[in-house]
């Protein structure tokens, strides 16, 4: 059942009325801070701890973020105070859900006498960050009223901490592994689920019903004055349809919050709007919307790409072009030689006149070679085309799978590229979900520019992306039987290293045919800063290598 959400539509709204009400119990605090020398020492204190029983007021009053009190937002607010013992949150990033979570499990650990919590991340290092961040609240914290509590043990995993009784309370960090095995928990918080992969024999799903739920099963029945035992607590950004957040957004039994990111008052409308245009649908959902989207199913829509053939460009390669280049490259065994074809693609950076840091791409040269056609007419075309008047290949990518490093090396041992020009990619499940993602993302913002292709446009249409069980990645292949993914897989690979490399010349640039709105000016300037910063991001996120998941 959802019990709050903000969405594109009531978030000026929810932010009134939310921040409305969490101010007013910051002002019943300071209220009583105001008593403390007019109130008898016994009846003050009383008041105070009756106070600190909510997680929000506890925070304030004993939280500090450089000497300033932490005020956690209104949504922080519900998710702390949700007595219910299942609960799931599905936000978007960087609005506050995992300092959500740290606030929590140092209140519970405080308050309750021998508590034991686990918090479970996606990784041994997040989780050790997770454990840091808590103990950082400490330091930052009003030393007086901590000192009593806190008992210093240095270890990266575990936390130990005085409960009120003059017991030890711990707190325990993991990975989603099977060490949690030996711990019960009277708090469970898991983070991030929605990028949790399959762990030894267990993908999310089994790990949850057989790991962490029993972990609290005992401790559920236990008392407490004002904290729910037992209690499991899950805060992720969505990532699909799919894996073990998608399967407790789903379950009845959990309570269940939906934030995107303009829940969070710092965060304008402008700013999501601009983002929706720039990622794919897929990270914009998990991203910004907080949102389960299907990650099965098209593609590249139909409407992406007539867009794409309706610029009608030549197939050709003209003088001062630099060129990207990529190819599928038929393996020479018994079983692919005489069944698959070859395929090159070369495309150009255009210069974007909106946003001359975000160039768009487009298609100058395709060429198909036929099941059985020797691997060296795949070479030919390359070298002729390094031979053209004035034209310099920047890059050529291809995919390693069932050519190996075969292909760089005869292209190396012939003289027609060096090897920094050659781009081998693995297209193991995590890089090819970075260069198909990068493909869609120039469809779906209208950022290529081509000419009707119908070997292309029947291969492209039918390409289907999933997500596995237990895995954070999309898996990209045809949906039809019979049908090859040469075209896509080969343009695709051309538009990668086009995307991810900054070392362009002028002389490769051809004019886009824009109007600029006379009012633009200040929008434009606005939006040049915008896409600086994002194609910023996508250099760095190219050279790392890294997944944007």
């Amino acid at each position: 059942m959802i019990i709050h959400e903000v969405t594109e539509k009531n978030f000026e709204e929810e932010r009134e009325k939310g921040e409305s009400l969490v101010q007013a119990k910051f002002d019943r605090w300071d209220k009583l801070g105001k008593l403390r020398n007019s109130i008898p020492k016994e009846e003050w204190k009383a008041k105070a701890a009756y106070l600190m029983r909510d997680p929000t007021i506890w925070a304030y009053s004993i939280l500090r973020y450089k000497g300033v009190p932490i005020k956690p937002y209104y949504f922080q607010d519900l998710i702390l105070n949700d007595k219910h013992r299942f609960v799931h949150v599905s936000a978007a990033n960087q609005i506050g859900k995992t300092w959500a979570l740290q606030i929590k499990a140092l209140h519970h650990a405080l308050s309750v006498d021998y508590g034991s919590v686990m918090l479970i991340s996606r990784s041994e290092d997040q989780a050790k960050r997770i454990l840091d961040n808590i103990k950082w609240m400490m330091r930052e914290a009003r030393i007086k009223l901590l000192e009593e509590f806190c008992d210093e043990v240095a270890n990266r995993f575990e936390l130990h901490l005085q409960s009120p009784r003059k017991g030890v309370s711990t707190i325990n960090v993991f990975p989603p592994t099977t060490k949690i095995l030996g711990y019960p928990a009277t708090l469970v918080g898991l983070d991030e689920t929605g990028f949790w992969e399959k762990d030894s024999n267990l993908d999310p799903i089994e790990y949850y019903q057989q790991c962490i739920e029993p972990r609290t099963n005992a401790t559920k029945n236990w008392k407490h004055p004002f904290l729910t035992m037992g209690q499991i607590v899950s805060i992720t950004n969505p990532n699909g349809q799919d894996g073990l957040a998608w399967w407790l957004y789903n379950r009845d039994k959990y309570n269940q919050y939906v934030y995107n990111w303009l829940a969070n008052q710092n965060n304008t409308l402008e700013e999501y709007k601009q983002a929706e245009n720039e990622l794919p649908p897929i990270r914009f959902a998990s991203i910004y919307a907080a949102q389960y989207v299907i990650t099965s199913g098209g593609f590249i829509t139909l409407d992406q790409y007539n867009r794409f053939k309706a610029y009608n460009g030549e197939l050709v390669v003209q003088p001062g072009f630099t060129l990207y280049l990529g190819g599928d490259v038929a393996g020479e065994s018994p079983k692919t030689k005489n069944t698959d074809s070859s395929v090159l693609y070369a495309v150009i950076q255009v210069k974007n006149k909106y946003f001359p840091q975000n160039p768009r791409l487009r298609v100058v040269h395709r060429k198909s070679f036929k099941p059985g056609t020797p691997r060296e007419d795949f070479y030919n075309e390359i070298d002729m085309l390094k031979k053209l008047p004035n034209v310099h290949i920047a890059k050529f990518a291809y995919d390693k799978p069932g050519v190996g490093d075969s292909v760089q090396r005869d292209l190396i041992g012939r003289g027609i590229l060096s090897e920094s020009q050659i781009e081998p990619l693995t297209y193991s499940l995590p890089s090819k979900s970075e260069v198909y993602l990068n493909f869609q993302q120039l469809f779906h913002q209208d950022m290529i520019e081509g000419c009707d292709i119908p070997e292309l446009q029947e291969q492209l249409l039918a390409l289907k992306v999933e997500q596995p069980t237990g895995s954070i990645h999309i898996k990209v292949h045809h949906k039809t039987e019979g049908i090859k993914d040469d075209e896509p897989d080969a343009l695709a690979n051309a538009c990668f290293v086009a995307r991810g490399n900054n070392n362009y010349l002028e002389s490769s640039f051809v004019q886009a045919k824009v109007i600029i709105p006379k009012d633009a000016d200040e929008s434009l300037a606005k939006g040049i800063k915008a896409n600086q910063d994002f194609e910023s991001y996508l250099r760095k996120h190219a050279s790392s290598g890294q997944s944007y998941f």
